[in-house]
């Protein structure tokens, strides 16, 4: 199966997961000069009438696994561990899979294992938690200057986790069966491996506009935001702003698990996501903001994810 094989489950994503919680509403862009990019990020600055409220700061450490056959990038998946901090004097960590996006404009599934504390691995005598697993990786990870990783132990016990729980109530896992029953069997989710780590560096900005300082009399059409207890903080303080998308820009770097020619790889990637209810009118608004931001800052749209950019490039795929 090629790489674009994926694209002939459109169908099947849109069906089982149009109804379902997990579905992100996005697009995606690669940055060519992320500095001027971020310093606008960074400055609340604003476009037209679309302003920026610079709001956190995340970081983030990927493990992502894949079989030896790569049959998760076949089928348009990735699956993740994550370590996260966004914001908080806390790390937290997940156990992720997610889906390709079809087209800019498309859904992404996404289902996820939390509090992977929660899950102890028993190896060589030891005993300790997914989540301390994960540290200690992630730990030898960051403070390794010479690029080359030795995770030996680790994995071992990581895969001992796998194989025990291929079958178990996993989400993830459970997700791969049901989506694939013949493909991701209890052998087959067995033999995955961790093949890249890397860590994400995220800037998040609240995209909004504000009746007071527009130049048209555009906020006149937009409904107030509702206020629950899902609204940041920015928009209950400052009524008169329209929530009208969350944006996120990530410097990330992503090293291969598995012999490359290439040693390592940088990207930058900006999100947008939707945060107005009434979607065409959402809708017309991202396109208006994307056109705006393409004009100034030449980000280019992407439908990959940073998993699939950097299997193909570890791999030599052209």
């Amino acid at each position: 199966m090629g790489i674009k094989t994926y694209t002939t489950l459109s169908f099947l994503f849109a069906t089982v997961f149009t109804f379902c919680q997990g579905i992100e509403i996005q697009r995606k862009y690669l940055v060519e000069n992320p500095i001027e990019f971020q310093k606008f990020l960074m400055e609340n600055a604003a476009l037209n009438d679309y302003y920026t409220y610079h709001h956190a700061d995340y970081v983030y450490y990927d493990l992502y696994f894949d079989t030896p056959e790569f049959d998760l990038m076949n089928n348009g998946l990735s699956l993740r561990m994550r370590k996260k901090n966004e914001g908080t004097p806390e790390f937290t960590y997940v156990f992720q899979l997610k889906s390709e996006m079809e087209t800019a404009q498309g859904l992404r599934m996404e289902v996820e294992e939390p509090e992977l504390d929660f899950y102890m691995l028993h190896y060589k005598m030891s005993e300790l938690n997914l989540a301390q697993l994960l540290d200690t990786i992630f730990y030898k990870f960051e403070n390794n200057s010479s690029g080359e990783f030795n995770f030996e132990y680790e994995f071992t016990a990581l895969n001992y986790w796998i194989y025990y729980k291929a079958e178990g109530p996993i989400t993830p896992f459970q997700k791969l069966s049901f989506l694939f029953p013949h493909l991701f069997n209890a052998e087959k989710i067995a033999s995955l491996k961790p093949i890249i780590i890397g860590k994400s560096k995220r800037i998040r900005n609240h995209i909004y506009f504000e009746n007071r300082n527009s130049s048209t009399q555009f906020g006149t059409q937009l409904t107030k935001t509702i206020i629950n207890e899902n609204t940041p903080l920015f928009f209950i303080e400052n009524p008169e702003t329209h929530w009208l998308m969350e944006s996120s820009l990530d410097s990330a770097v992503f090293y291969p698990l598995f012999p490359s020619d290439k040693s390592h790889l940088t990207i930058f990637e900006f999100e947008l996501e939707n945060k107005y209810k009434e979607d065409s009118l959402g809708s017309w608004m991202m396109n208006t903001f994307e056109k705006l931001l393409q004009q100034k800052f030449n980000i280019v749209n992407t439908v990959n994810s940073k998993y699939l950019q950097s299997a193909i490039a570890f791999r030599g795929i052209k």
